[in-house]
């Protein structure tokens, strides 16, 4: 059987693992894992330890111990009252709320809360606010999902570190912390200006004065998980800022050693010790163990998709026939349509992501300009009624006769908020930093 059918089998394979999870509410990761070991060990004659050594070791851990040492902070509560402390301070500029609130939202994934988290901690406080501001539902969906999806995308972030793993397996590996740091400010941009337009368009501006209650202050345990929490990224983001400003050889030296995965499982011991939080609950309920496996079923499975060689033949077409700036905008709306059917960081991005890289290298593109498009593009649905933040945010509103309203709205809002990231590639946007 030659190398194109192969590939066209693994392809249908993918296919088949979101169709089958889809309807029989299972994990995509799994189905991909046997997928990987029937084609590859029966079809393309590959070891068992060959199909077995696809597993992604450097992204699950960089998973792992990132969510557990965050997981802290978001069972004890600290980054819920600094949110509440942020929102009561503006409370009586609501004209400006809209963009505090995605700064917020934005802050919280920063933290290290999963983009889940932040809106499943957002969308009743902005639901209330909006019934209470007239500021419109519209506007509150694209602030909480692009804000909270932007902030996820930081190199210490859910998103972000499987991102950060995939370029490390490129020929950009050097280059990965800088290369998502890009990513993630091309997303807050990108998210911003979307959430202007929308501002604008529902004229929030319009929004009235509202009364919130003084939110509580911070605990003793929730002071000493702040102080954790901002001694580790003190100690991730120093080094790197005085090492670009001023490159030296101790700053390159402390910027290699003070790895943020090294630094979560040190900061997750140093918050067990001081009993910042029930370690066992943590890491049942904040490592998010189905997003492991399911990262990981579709890693393997890609592994055997690439050694048809099928990936480098696209790769050849592309840059034989293409521009940047074209693939840039094909790579947007292809990942957001894909994105439609299955998880964009968890499926989308991983299955693209490697290809996508490889057409930057072959053909001397900018890695960030296209990286970011594949990985915007994929985020810009989280504001669809399909998606897991879109539907939790939805579900919100009190009135059912105002959902069935909203929900025809909420899904062309999203088809169209993806004029943005096609024309800021268009433009040139993306290859700017």
């Amino acid at each position: 059987m030659n190398s194109t059918a192969v590939a066209i089998i693994c392809l249908a394979a993918f296919a088949l693992s979101i169709f089958i999870s889809y309807h029989r509410k299972l994990n995509t990761g799994v189905l991909a894992m046997a997928f990987a070991y029937l084609i590859g060990c029966f079809i393309l004659k590959l070891s068992i330890n060959d199909v077995v050594g696809l597993f992604p070791v450097k992204i699950l851990f960089l998973m792992f111990s990132v969510c557990f040492f965050y997981g802290y902070a978001i069972q004890n509560g600290t980054l819920q009252i600094i949110a509440s402390h942020i929102i009561y301070r503006f409370r009586g500029r609501t004209k400006f709320l809209p963009f505090v609130l995605y700064f917020l939202a934005f802050f919280m994934a920063f933290l290290g809360a999963a983009a889940p988290a932040v809106s499943s901690f957002m969308a009743p406080v902005c639901i209330m606010i909006g019934a209470s501001t007239g500021i419109h539902y519209l506007i509150l969906l694209v602030l909480i999902c692009l804000g909270s999806g932007a902030g996820t995308l930081v190199p210490w972030g859910q998103a972000g570190v499987i991102i950060r793993g995939i370029i490390e397996d490129s020929d950009f590996a050097a280059d990965a912390a800088p290369i998502s740091s890009k990513i993630c400010v091309n997303m807050f941009i990108t998210g911003l200006i979307a959430l202007i337009i929308v501002y604008l368009l529902f004229k929030g501006y319009r929004a009235s004065p509202c009364e919130i209650k003084k939110p509580e202050k911070l605990n003793t345990v929730q002071k000493k998980t702040l102080g954790v929490l901002l001694t580790v990224l003190a100690l991730v983001l120093v080094p790197a800022i005085l090492n670009t400003l001023h490159p030296m050889e101790m700053m390159q030296r402390f910027s290699r050693l003070f790895d943020i995965q090294m630094l979560s499982i040190v900061g997750a011991v140093v918050c067990a010790l001081l009993r910042l939080g029930d370690e066992k609950k943590v890491l049942l309920e904040s490592v998010p163990w189905n997003t492991i496996i399911l990262v990981s079923g579709v890693c393997m499975l890609l592994g055997v998709t690439e050694a048809t060689g099928i990936f480098g033949s696209v790769t050849d077409i592309l840059n034989t026939n293409l521009s940047q700036t074209a693939i840039g905008c094909i790579l947007v709306l292809l990942g957001g349509f894909m994105s439609f059917f299955s998880g964009a960081i968890s499926v989308v991005v991983p299955l693209f992501l490697p290809m996508v890289l490889t057409v930057s290298a072959g053909g001397g593109h900018s890695p960030t300009a296209l990286a970011s498009a594949i990985t915007i593009g994929a985020i810009m649905t989280c504001t669809s009624p399909f998606s897991t933040a879109g539907s939790f945010v939805l579900s919100c509103l009190p009135d059912g006769k105002m959902r069935d309203q909203i929900f025809g709205r909420q899904f062309l809002l999203t088809c169209l908020t993806f004029i943005v990231p096609v024309a800021l590639m268009a433009l040139g946007f993306y290859n700017i930093l």
